[in-house]
């Protein structure tokens, strides 16, 4: 499902914006992520869809000696819930992440590509649209404070051009 696979992509790059406020080692701000995260919001199912209620816990644990955090995470939406798992790497330089995920219910691994900026980090990756097979831009912002993670997902329209948000999710650990 097209909400499945925007979830958990979505979701990965919140760990990675956890450790990207202060400039450290790449290992000392993946290490911030280390832990037990929940987080409640909606998403929608595309652009026109309604709102659903989300629920989400993750554990994260962090490899000092490869700079990687592991994301392993399970969500609930509408009386379903699926399992997703990734990882977060931080480059050391211009504050760039590179990343994956997979869940087991959607296209299998995804790639994601983030950028910090500030106290925000903005991921960008591309997903199947299920009604028209087509892949489409995503886009991911995480903005962060005092232990509280905020995520604004969005998908661009392929007929206006512009990013439609699909999801809001508010997350503390």
């Amino acid at each position: 499902m097209m909400i499945d696979r925007f979830l958990a992509g979505t979701l990965f790059g919140i760990f990675a914006l956890v450790s990207a406020t202060v400039p450290v080692h790449a290992e000392q701000l993946l290490s911030r992520a280390d832990g037990k995260w929940s987080g409640s919001g909606w998403f929608k199912n595309g652009i026109d869809a309604p709102k659903e209620a989300a629920r989400c816990r993750y554990t994260n644990k962090i490899s000092p000696s490869a700079g990687e955090l592991a994301i392993s995470g399970k969500c609930s939406l509408a009386g379903r819930t699926f399992k997703t798992t990734g990882t977060i790497t931080y480059s050391g330089s211009g504050g760039r992440f590179t990343g994956g995920w997979s869940n087991p219910r959607g296209p299998g691994t995804i790639s994601l590509l983030g950028q910090k900026s500030g106290s925000q980090i903005t991921f960008a990756f591309r997903a199947r649209e299920e009604s028209t097979g087509d892949y489409l831009p995503h886009r991911s912002i995480w903005t962060i404070g005092d232990a509280k993670l905020r995520l604004v997902g969005s998908v661009k329209n392929p007929e206006t051009g512009q990013f439609s948000e699909l999801s809001v999710m508010e997350f503390s650990r």
